[in-house]
């Protein structure tokens, strides 16, 4: 099988496993009454309890550090820091939250941004076909994201799987294009 293959049955499996589990956290919960109607925004929620920030990892694709700062609205403003071998890379990322799913601790997030890459002697770089044979390359490219966020529930910590396609054109005069899959822990602050 191909890798990339791979890579999205993996997804897809990471996927309905945190589906399920929110299915099973939120029949574990007490319900509301029938005629009460609240809707209640997990990450709003979070942030009331814990903080407006979330600092945490991001692993697969785009390896690195990451940073989230949420408004009064539930959007979002992701930065990525991204290490790669001989290689970084510097993401933003404006987002938005949704709750489409029946759940207090699923929401699903996508938006959009830019990133700039650099790597000095791309022969020992993550991917020797993004930046050909140059000693020093330099990148840019926009980003796009969709991904789900399991809030794990009396804690300040959240799990994510994200998807951040992107196109980037390098100083090499190449053009590139990745679908990058990403799992993350945060902890809110």
């Amino acid at each position: 099988m191909k890798k990339s293959t791979l890579t999205i049955l993996g997804i897809a499996v990471m996927i309905m496993a945190l589906v399920s589990t929110t299915n099973k956290l939120n029949a574990a919960t007490d319900p509301q009454p029938e005629d009460s109607v609240i809707y209640r925004d997990p990450m709003l929620q979070v942030a009331n309890n814990y903080g407006i920030n979330a600092l945490g990892i991001r692993a697969v694709g785009t390896t690195g550090l990451t940073y989230k700062h949420f408004n009064a609205k539930g959007n979002a403003f992701e930065a990525i820091l991204g290490f790669g071998n001989n290689s970084f890379s510097i993401t933003g990322l404006a987002e938005k939250y949704a709750a489409p799913f029946d759940s207090d601790y699923l929401e699903l997030y996508y938006g959009f941004g830019g990133h700039a890459v650099f790597q000095s002697d791309s022969n020992l770089g993550v991917d020797r076909n993004r930046f050909d044979d140059a000693d020093d390359a330099f990148g840019l490219g926009v980003d796009f994201i969709l991904g789900l966020e399991l809030m794990i529930p009396q804690t300040p910590l959240a799990l994510s799987l994200d998807i951040k396609p992107f196109f980037e054109v390098a100083t090499t005069g190449n053009a590139y294009f990745g679908i990058d899959p990403g799992f993350g822990v945060k902890v809110f602050f």
